[in-house]
């Protein structure tokens, strides 16, 4: 992931909201399709570990994301330009904003738990925002036609 600069781990996604939990209707949803940056309808956990010194690109997912540092520190920009460190146990609540992610240390690893949850379309001044993701994209699976960043609306 990230051309070497970081590594995701999937720990669940589903399909649905509310999640159908009888007979692990769930689970077989997740072991069948495997998610890009959310899941549509859904949600998507997944751990990225940030080797030393690692920064994304500036970015926008049409999500509600909820991040919060494990390990290391992180610094999180925002496309204002403000910037915020986050050290373990802080919490980020991403609601469409473009931002981007740097591990401060240029010798310890960082990691983070995402949280990612579909959201609506998010209207701006009258017009809907799309995904940003640039090269971060190639790191995911991709999305059917008509969702994700392939989506019209």
């Amino acid at each position: 992931m990230l051309d070497g600069l970081g590594a995701q781990s999937i720990f669940y996604s589903s399909g649905s909201n509310p999640n159908e939990l009888t007979g692990d209707a769930d689970l077989e949803f997740a072991a069948q399709n495997q998610p890009s940056l959310h899941m549509p309808n859904g949600c998507v956990v997944r751990m990225i570990d940030f080797v030393p010194g690692a920064a994304s690109n500036m970015h926008r997912a049409l999500t509600l994301g909820i991040g919060t540092v494990c390990e290391g520190e992180i610094e999180l920009t925002v496309g204002s330009g403000e910037s915020k460190l986050l050290r373990p146990g802080d919490v980020s609540i991403n609601r469409g904003a473009m931002h981007q992610w740097r591990n401060t240390s240029n010798e310890k690893p960082a990691r983070m738990l995402f949280v990612m949850l579909d959201v609506k379309p998010i209207i701006v001044a009258g017009k809907a925002l799309e995904f940003e993701m640039g090269e971060l994209m190639k790191a995911y699976a991709e999305y059917a036609d008509g969702e994700g960043h392939n989506k019209k609306n």
